[in-house]
């Protein structure tokens, strides 16, 4: 773990330095975690350590929480009201969608909400809203009573489901471009020991594991592909 304090850009900044010092492998998982993370292209990345630009948005709050999470302490963080700090979290871990956020509590747009949670236009009633809508999902979750009260939730469900697993399809194309170009020249390696020393990093059948859980993933991805193949695939695809 890291310890660090400062603003979001000095501990950003920290952490771009700290990754020059260790070997390429290390660099290379470590960014493929980060854009994992906040689910965009690695040439986002690249500028920001080029500090061509920084982030902004949603992503500035995913930053935060990645940093945070390892060990830095952000300064813009410290006076947040608790409340604003819980749904920040739940946004940036993608546990709920922005979007529903933003509709649920009557926001007039992302922006303005957004600019609640970095902190810029906290007032005690705004912070009374989010304090309110936070009470309700953790009540909805303990309890989900009556069948309205589950059909909103089922909705909420669904809105969420949508947009986390088409940020987290974007971020599997990035890594995608990563990992393949490397694991081709891994089996193209002429010393096998390379490929030994690789697999060691690893837990046993980790590789035949993850291979699988990616063969699963493809047969998903084919049946979302038209309603024609949900159809013809449904039976099959709920017991991967």
């Amino acid at each position: 773990m890291v310890d660090f304090k400062g603003t979001t850009k000095e501990c950003l900044f920290d952490f771009f330095n700290r990754l020059k010092h260790l070997s390429e492998d290390e660099q290379n998982k470590i960014a493929a975690d980060f854009v994992a993370f906040l689910q965009i292209g690695g040439e986002s990345v690249e500028d920001w350590v080029r500090e061509k630009n920084f982030p902004i948005g949603f992503n500035l709050l995913r930053v935060r929480y990645y940093l945070e999470d390892m060990g830095y302490s952000i300064t813009e963080l410290e006076n947040l009201p608790d409340s604003i700090r819980e749904l920040n979290r739940l946004i940036a871990t993608r546990k709920i969608d922005p979007r529903v956020a933003v509709k649920q509590m009557s926001f007039p747009d992302s922006g303005e909400m957004l600019r609640v949670l970095l902190g810029k236009r906290v007032t005690e009633n705004k912070t009374k809203i989010i304090t309110e809508f936070i009470s309700r999902l953790k009540e909805s979750t303990e309890t989900k009573k009556g069948s309205d009260e589950k059909i909103k939730h089922e909705e909420l469900l669904n809105e969420s489901c949508t947009s986390i697993l088409t940020d987290a399809l974007r971020a599997l194309y990035s890594i995608e471009r990563i990992a393949t170009p490397q694991a081709k020249k891994l089996l193209q390696a002429n010393n096998p020991q390379t490929r030994v020393m690789f697999r060691q990093q690893f837990e046993t059948d980790f590789l035949f594991s993850l291979s699988n859980k990616i063969h699963a993933l493809n047969e998903l991805l084919n049946a979302l592909c038209s309603e024609k193949s949900r159809d013809a695939k449904i039976d099959q695809i709920i017991n991967l």
